[in-house]
């Protein structure tokens, strides 16, 4: 394509077929659902059959980083394909909705497109890295005989205090010391799972707690699911401020 626009010194239509460089992108938010969720049941080697997608961009090739660009016109489905497909974070389905509510606020702001980059940072910085409220520091977490024991200084707000609780569960014995500080909130959505491969790979945990009548999402990373899910809860409950 680069040859033929430096012979005839005609730029290619951006939607041109096959060699457009967004032929193969979608804004729409209907469309991008239907995209994510047809790339999610395509296997390697089978007919290829997703929505808005004739052929396979590999087949002429393209490659599937731009097939999803999220702008005002993007819903929550995008934004998902997005975190998922580059940065590995496969966020609940019902987390979608918050998260895509941020990531527009941004696109309206920039009146644009929001690049990968922007979503990542944004996600992070919002769901993730939240300790403007709640925090648990100096955690030590012991497991013996079906019984969990936290120990940690916890912060809630003006609140402080250094506790070990025992439970059948880690998330039960860190609510437990909340939920003693004043803190009450109902676990409604949970999932998790490894983020990256080998000796770099860390855990992640994803939480929606229920306030009232009111529901936040959180995620938290660690070395192990452990710490992950005390993360993601703190950052959950970071979020209800």
């Amino acid at each position: 394509m680069e040859v033929v626009e430096a012979s005839n010194e005609i730029k290619t239509h951006i939607r041109h077929p096959y060699v457009g460089d967004l032929v193969y992108t979608a804004f729409s938010g209907s469309h991008q659902d239907a995209i994510k969720k047809g790339m999610a049941q395509q296997e390697e080697g089978n007919l290829w059959y997703v929505p808005y997608l004739p052929i396979d961009p590999k087949d002429v090739g393209r490659n599937y980083e731009s097939i999803i660009q999220v702008n005002s016109q993007s819903g929550k489905g995008g934004v998902a394909y997005i975190l998922s497909s580059v940065f590995g974070y496969q966020i609940p389905k019902q987390m979608e909705a918050h998260v895509g509510k941020v990531i527009q606020e941004v696109s309206d702001k920039h009146d644009g497109v929001v690049s990968e980059a922007m979503i990542g940072q944004k996600f992070e910085e919002v769901f993730m890295n939240t300790t403007q409220h709640f925090t648990v520091d100096n955690l030590r977490v012991e497991m013996q005989e079906g019984e969990v024991t936290v120990e940690g200084d916890f912060v809630a707000g003006e609140q402080k205090k250094h506790a070990v609780q025992n439970a059948q569960g880690i998330i039960e014995a860190v609510s437990l010391v909340f939920n003693g500080m004043g803190v009450n909130f109902d676990v409604v959505d949970y999932a998790e799972h490894t983020l990256g491969e080998g000796k770099e790979a860390q855990a992640i945990a994803y939480f929606g707690i229920k306030i009232e009548d009111e529901i936040f999402y959180g995620a938290g990373k660690g070395k192990n699911i452990s710490y992950a899910s005390i993360n993601g809860l703190v950052a959950a409950l970071n979020r209800s401020f």
